[in-house]
């Protein structure tokens, strides 16, 4: 589990770029302006003015063309965010042609990844980086593709380079240490796994999926796995370790149960899980119950001396 949410960051976070700037002259150049000496212009003034004429005409040109470009941008971001990926890729590739941006790539490489184009989305931001090699959001959102192929060296190599610009610029995010993470517990490096999910949850404490990863090296561990670095476990590893960590990630995200739950990595921990809820479900019921007998026991003992009487 890579965390779609994250990108949906990615998309939604992550991180994510939807590009609306572009180099438009102002509207206001549009209008035409009255002349406003009255006097006849010469044949010098009058080629001049033609030569004018022509540069002006083909720069309001040049601004038509790029206004519409942008509004064909809004609409296409439009789409996007209603679900309309096919229509938003056709509009985003288009423009990338139009504006002559490369920015726009960027919304390229999202809009593949949400019609689960992967090794397209890759490839288009591989080709944005290129120009911009300081956007590392790109490098994130790589990430995510790299996982739905199932390439966790390369997720690795991307969730590195996340990194090493998150540093580089100054910046704390949580979301490369949690695909580092991911990636190495799926290779079965579960001490740099381990490392790494640790380093998320201290960037964010929300993360769910750093919980959850190490969660599952915990649990790992426990069903035979090692750690190839000492000291990096203060007591042996448990299920009731994992299970905290598995309580904590679902209290931060509750509607990530069935989906982990689903990727079998934490299936005895899932079974302490659901035993606890059970148990606190009954908990609430005898309580339940007993503040119901608390409150007839009252009623009856508050009852009239002339019903007593009677």
């Amino acid at each position: 589990m890579s965390g779609d949410d994250s990108s949906k960051q990615a998309l939604e976070s992550v991180q994510q770029e939807i590009v609306q700037k572009t180099d438009i002259n102002d509207e206001s150049a549009l209008n035409d302006q009255e002349p406003t000496n009255d006097q006849e212009p010469s044949n010098h003034e009058q080629e001049a003015d033609t030569e004018q004429t022509e540069h002006t005409g083909s720069s309001d040109h040049l601004t038509l063309v790029k206004l519409k470009a942008v509004r064909e941008l809004e609409h296409c971001n439009r789409l996007y965010y209603q679900g309309a990926y096919e229509e938003a890729l056709a509009g985003f590739q288009k423009l990338v042609t139009t504006l002559e941006d490369q920015k726009l790539l960027a919304n390229v490489g999202y809009t593949l990844q949400a019609l689960g184009r992967h090794q397209e989305a890759i490839q288009a931001f591989e080709t944005y980086l290129q120009t911009f090699i300081a956007r590392h959001h790109a490098w994130k959102a790589m990430c995510f593709s790299y996982y739905h192929l199932e390439d966790y060296e390369q997720m690795t190599r991307c969730a590195r380079e996340a990194i090493r610009w998150d540093i580089r610029l100054d910046q704390h995010d949580d979301y490369s240490w949690q695909q580092m993470a991911t990636a190495h517990f799926l290779m079965g490096d579960y001490s740099t796994a381990l490392k790494a999910a640790r380093k998320a949850s201290a960037l964010n404490p929300k993360n769910a999926f750093a919980l959850y990863y190490e969660a599952c090296v915990i649990s790992a561990l426990v069903e035979g796995a090692s750690l190839d670095q000492e000291g990096l476990l203060e007591e042996e590893a448990s299920y009731e370790q994992a299970l905290v960590l598995l309580q904590q990630c679902l209290n931060c995200q509750p509607s990530l149960a069935e989906e982990l739950r689903a990727e079998g990595h934490l299936d005895q921990v899932f079974t302490l899980f659901d035993q606890a809820v059970l148990e606190e479900q009954r908990l609430l019921q005898d309580q339940e119950t007993s503040h119901k007998t608390e409150e007839n026991t009252k009623s009856s003992s508050t009852e009239s001396p002339m019903n007593q009487e009677e």
